[in-house]
C-alpha cells in the first residue's frame, strides 16, 4: 500500500473512492506479475501465498503454515484517500488433498477443481510461481518458484519494451521498491 499523509486507519475507515483501476501487469516486491490472458510467451500470472494458523490441541498449540496457489485474473487498484490498495483477484486450486500433491521433494497442483470462495488478495502478499505441465498426467502442474528480480532489472525492461513512463511509480517505504502499472482500464 502506497500512502501519503494522515493515519491508516483514519483513511481506511472513509472507505474506499468510488473509482477502481484495473491493470494488466503490476511489478511489487520484486516480481513482475500479469493477468491470464495478457500473457505472451512467459508465466507471469502464477501465484503462491503463505498462510499460517494456530490449531488448539489437547496437549497445547502448534502453528501450522499452508500454501494456496492460483492464477491471476484481474489486477485491480482500488484508492482509499490518497492510500492505493493493489490487489489480485485469482482462481485457487481446490483445497483438499486430491489438489496439492507433494512427491520428491516438488509440489504439484491440479487446477480441475477450484476453490474461488475468497478470490482477492493484497499483491504485497504474493509469491509469483510457474507452472510446468506434467507430462504423464496433463490436469496436473509442478510448481517453481520464480527468482526475485532487482529494480534496475525492472526499470530496463519497461525501458525496453516502451511502456509509457507516466506509468511508472517508485514508492520508498522502509525499502526500494518498484511498482510498475501496465495498461490499465477505469471503472467507474
Amino acid at each position: 500500500m502506497s500512502h501519503s499523509g494522515g493515519s491508516d486507519a483514519n483513511v481506511l475507515a472513509l472507505g474506499p473512492l468510488p473509482i477502481a483501476y484495473e491493470y494488466k501487469g503490476y511489478v511489487i516486491n520484486g516480481w513482475r506479475f500479469c493477468t491470464k490472458d495478457s500473457q505472451k510467451s512467459t508465466q507471469g500470472s502464477g501465484v503462491k501465498i503463505e498462510a499460517q494458523a494456530v490449531h488448539l490441541e489437547k496437549d497445547g498449540s502448534e502453528l501450522k503454515k499452508y500454501a494456496y496457489y492460483g492464477i491471476i485474473e484481474k489486477i485491480l487498484v482500488i484508492e482509499y484517500g490518497n492510500m492505493k490498495v493493489p490487489l489480485f483477484k485469482c482462481n485457487w486450486v481446490g483445497d483438499s488433498k486430491n489438489d496439492i500433491m507433494h512427491q520428491d521433494g516438488l509440489t504439484l497442483v491440479n487446477f480441475r477443481k477450484q476453490n474461488n470462495k475468497d478470490p482477492y488478495i493484497l499483491a504485497e502478499q504474493a509469491i509469483q510461481v510457474f507452472y510446468s505441465k506434467e507430462k504423464a498426467n496433463e490436469h496436473w502442474s509442478v510448481v517453481m518458484q520464480a527468482p526475485r528480480r532487482s529494480a534496475l532489472d525492472d526499470l530496463e525492461d519497461v525501458y525496453n519494451e516502451e511502456i509509457d513512463m507516466s506509468t511508472l511509480r517508485i514508492d520508498i517505504e522502509g525499502k526500494f521498491r518498484v511498482s510498475v502499472l501496465l495498461s490499465f482500464t477505469t471503472y467507474v
